[in-house]
């Protein structure tokens, strides 16, 4: 009796052991807004467009990373070891400290009116980037930072909230990136700068409207 209970335990391990494995490897931030000052300062920075007879009553950000984010590679402003490509080069290569997102390029905003129970499967790309004010190519680029500065990442994330009788809500999805500065050397002349933007996931943001 106590071998059977030992090999059923030892198979219950077994199967469970995969799925806390891949929840571990998601990582996620979050951060709730109720102070009334905050939220107008948010509103007038981003010249929101409040609905009639309803204010603000609370922002909500979520940040989800990619499963495969790599969160310690360089240290923030660490500085990479310069790149030489051809006669072009890129020196003070850094990772700038905080993740970023454009608030004025949502890849999604979707409105949701209460009494209900929101939920949205979404399945959105996150594009990665470069640009720069001199003639340097993608490649030197890429060999500098170590990403494909012109490549996409797919990511899928179920997103939901219940939504009490009266209210409102606002719910925006963005690209969410690291940021890397550089600067270009050509024959060993400088000739300007740059920056490139990594996908590591998605940013939501939910604004929840009161009468």
């Amino acid at each position: 009796m106590r071998k059977k209970t030992w090999l059923l335990l030892s198979l219950v391990v077994l199967l469970i052991m995969p799925i806390q494995t891949i929840f571990a490897k998601e990582k996620t931030n979050e951060r709730v807004i109720t102070d009334p000052i905050e939220i107008k300062k948010i509103a007038e920075d981003r010249n929101l467009e409040i609905p009639e007879g309803y204010h603000i009553e609370e922002i909500k950000y979520t940040d989800v990373y990619f499963p495969d984010y790599n969160y310690t590679r360089y240290k923030n402003e660490e500085n990479i070891q310069p790149y030489w490509f051809d006669s072009w080069k890129l020196k003070n290569v850094k990772k700038q400290s905080g993740d970023v997102y454009f608030p004025d390029r949502p890849l999604v905003s979707d409105w949701a009116y209460g009494p209900a129970n929101f939920k949205q499967v979404y399945e959105e790309s996150v594009t990665a980037s470069f640009s720069s004010s001199t003639g340097v190519k993608a490649s030197v680029v890429e060999a500098a930072v170590g990403f494909d500065v012109s490549g996409s990442k797919e990511f899928s994330r179920e997103y939901a909230v219940e939504i009490p009788s009266g209210k409102k809500v606002n719910i925006k999805v963005y690209g969410m990136y690291e940021k890397y500065t550089f600067d270009v050397y050509k024959n060993d002349k400088y000739e300007g700068n740059g920056k490139a933007f990594k996908p590591i996931g998605l940013k939501f943001e939910q604004f929840i409207y009161s009468k």
